[in-house]
Formats: C-alpha cells, sequence, structure tokens
C-alpha cells in the first residue's frame, strides 16, 4: 500500500514552493527589464537595405523617369524599363536595362543595354535592329553625373 503525504496543519512546503516562484518571477522580471534597456541599433535607413550604392539607384531611377518602368530589383540592382517610343518615331520603340553592379560609386558600377525595335510600316510585326552604340554610353554618363550630384549634395547636408 502507497504511503500518502501529509502536509504539515501550517502550511509550510506550500509555502516554501510560493516564495520559490515568486522570486523565480521577480528574476525574470528584473530580466526583461534590463533586456528593454539594452542599447540596440536604429534600424538601418531605407538607402541602405539596397543591395547597391544608392546613389547609383537613385540616379538611375531619375535618368529612366522618361520610360515607363516594368521591374526593379533593388538587392540585385537592376532596373528594366517598358518598351517605349516616342511620339515624333512611332514606328520605333526601346526597352532600356539598368545593372547596377555593387556599393561602391565607381564609373563601371553601371551597365545600361538598350533593345531597339522598328516596323517598316504602321502594320507590320515589331523587327529588332542594331541601335547606335554611343546611346547606351550616353545614359551611362548621364546617371554616374546624377549619381555624383546626389553624393555631393549628400556630403553638403552633413
Amino acid at each position: 500500500m502507497a504511503k500518502s503525504l501529509s502536509l504539515p496543519a501550517d502550511g509550510a512546503p506550500h509555502r516554501r514552493v510560493w516564495r520559490r516562484a515568486l522570486a523565480l518571477a521577480l528574476v525574470l522580471a528584473a530580466l526583461v527589464a534590463l533586456a528593454a534597456c539594452a542599447r540596440r541599433e536604429a534600424p538601418p535607413a531605407p538607402q541602405s537595405r539596397l543591395g547597391v550604392n544608392a546613389f547609383l539607384w537613385q540616379a538611375s531611377l531619375e535618368t529612366l523617369a522618361f520610360a515607363p518602368i516594368a521591374s526593379t530589383d533593388p538587392v540585385g540592382g537592376v532596373i528594366s524599363s517598358d518598351w517605349y517610343s516616342h511620339r515624333s518615331q512611332p514606328n520605333e520603340r526601346f526597352r532600356l536595362t539598368v545593372v547596377i553592379q555593387g556599393r561602391r560609386l565607381r564609373a563601371d558600377g553601371v551597365r545600361v543595354t538598350v533593345l531597339r525595335q522598328a516596323r517598316a510600316d504602321g502594320n507590320s510585326g515589331w523587327q529588332t535592329v542594331a541601335g547606335s552604340k554611343d546611346v547606351p554610353v550616353k545614359i551611362e554618363n548621364s546617371i554616374l553625373t546624377r549619381a555624383r550630384e546626389l553624393r555631393i549634395g549628400a556630403l553638403a547636408r552633413q
């Protein structure tokens, strides 16, 4: 037959358990309070969440503002435009892609590709045609110039 536990009439073991539980609760509360006071770094600025140079990214978006943007990948550093036709030349259209390489503001940190299509008459399908090799270089230079301006402006505000 099993022995039954009998508690003393004064309830001493019961009080001991409550004291230990209370002491543990106070220690945990103190640890939580200390953890809340711990120094934490401020969340990163929105520009620092980019995987590429923020000045090149902003300058690229501003430079391509004339064309509709089809997709952007701020971590990978890719901006792709949708097809763009100027009103004066409706039988010619362009698609631009900007690739930003790395986090440093460097002249070789941006690459632009331009795909050009044309149609002989207004009813035929689009045909890919060779474009000028100067156009991507001019767009790259425009992006780099704007990125430098943005950087100089940011340094002046500090």
